[in-house]
Order: C-alpha cells, then structure tokens, then sequence
C-alpha cells in the first residue's frame, strides 16, 4: 500500500507535521510565498515555494515556482487544512507519495461573467520518486526527462444556491509520462512495457457546505466534499482504473 509522505509515522501521541510559512510583496507586481514542513520531526523541506503576479490585465494571474497542483481539491491543501489525520489513499497512489507537486508554471484566469469561473493550466517537471511501501506501484507522472513536462488544466465554478448552503464544483485533467524506474527494485519486477507511457488523468470534485451566516444564533455547519479520479494508461492492456472518496464533517 502507498502512503502519503506526511502520513503520521505512528500511533498515539506523535508531531505529525510542524509548517512555517513565509510570505512578502516583492514589489507592486509580485508576491513572493513560501511554505516549509518538518514532517514527522525529521529533516526539512519545501512545500511550496513561489511568486504570484498581482496586477496582470484582464484577470490573469500567473505563479511560478514550487507547486502544488491544482489537480482536485485534497492536493491542494496543506497538511493543516486537512479534515482528518491522512489524506485519501488515493491521493499517494496516483498523484504521487507527496501528491502532484513539483516546479511549474500556473496561468490562471478570472473569467469575467455574472458568476465565479476560474480557469487554469499548468507545465510541471516532475521528478520520479521511489515508492518505498510499494516498489512496483506505477507512478502516474514522472517519467522521462524533466523537460518531458506534466500539463494541466483546471476548472471551479462557485454556486450559492442560498444565504445557507453553496457548492463549489471542480474538473481537473492532467497528462503525461508514466514512472517505474526505481533503482532497487529488481529488474523483475518492473513491468517495462508501464514506464514512460503517456498517462491520462481525470478528475472531478464537489464541496457543498451548510453554515448559517448568522453566526450569533448557531456555530453549527456542515461540509461534504467528494472527489472521483480515474487514471488511463494507454499499455498493452490498456489499464483504467478509478477511486472514489467522500468525507462529512459536522461542526456542533
């Protein structure tokens, strides 16, 4: 089984994750961010580092830098911000063991209509990384090259149905070339004909949230988030396959 990297390292009482955040405005035309975690309380490293421009025309906004990808909704967020302990299983198995995070360039768009549209793309290098809890598992991203880059599109559209509840939806598509080379792993057991394929990732997700805004009257809230991602791998038997999670939290 994959676990994601910044899983706890045991049960009972343990320091999951410690993150220091950073963030400063450059000049009038960028913001410089940038997030490090000490996961598990051992060594250091660099969730996300990047600068975002502030004052493109037309609403356009471009980042650059450290990412994480805007693939879904879970890889996005930062171990804090997480409901629970882990992330959905997943999320390591085909986003990667830190999810889908590497160098890349974003390029997003603010799409002028009576209602929220954001739409973006992204160009990521991503490096293949040992699975250590699987060392035959096949990485969805990674292969080649890191100029043979990952691409990414992104869409979110934003519904207040009432005062009360509202939903946020999301599509998110990803391509490019499979990873099974890990050097430890014996020759036989790596499937030759699954690296260096061009993968195809799908993805949609929904949040839709209940809370009162009269805040004085009630703290009560409700959140369901539900997310479905389905993998193609164009091999010899052409391999599909998908995961489905979904999480209620309740605040009393």
């Amino acid at each position: 089984m994959v676990t994601s990297g910044d899983d706890r390292a045991a049960t009972g009482l343990n320091l999951q994750e410690v993150e220091l955040a950073f963030s400063a405005a450059v000049d009038p035309c960028f913001r410089a961010e940038l997030y490090l975690a000490i996961p598990n309380a051992e060594g250091i490293e660099v969730e996300e580092g990047f600068v975002t421009t502030t004052s493109l025309p037309w609403s356009f906004q471009l980042r650059a830098g450290m990412l994480r990808a805007a693939f879904g909704r879970q890889n996005t967020q930062h171990l804090h911000a997480q409901d629970f302990t882990r992330r959905p299983q997943w999320n390591a198995l085909l986003l990667g063991p830190d999810g889908l995070r590497a160098p890349a360039v974003e390029l997003s768009w603010l799409v002028p209509l009576p209602f929220y549209l954001l739409i973006s793309g992204e160009m990521l290098s991503v490096a293949p990384v040992p699975v250590v809890d699987d060392p035959t598992a096949v990485q969805t991203f990674g292969g080649g090259k890191r100029t043979d880059f990952t691409w990414l599109a992104n869409l979110k559209t934003f519904v207040p149905f009432t005062d009360n509840t509202s939903a946020l939806l999301g599509l998110s598509f990803a391509t490019g070339l499979t990873s099974q080379q890990i050097d430890f792993v014996a020759p036989l057991l790596v499937e030759p004909d699954l690296d260096g394929l061009r993968s195809r990732l799908y993805g949609a997700d929904l949040y839709l949230k209940w809370k009162p805004p009269n805040v004085s009257a009630t703290f009560m809230s409700l959140a369901w988030t539900t997310e479905f991602v389905l993998r193609e791998i164009p091999s010899l038997d052409h391999r599909i396959e998908g995961a489905l999670s979904s999480q209620l939290v309740w605040q009393v």
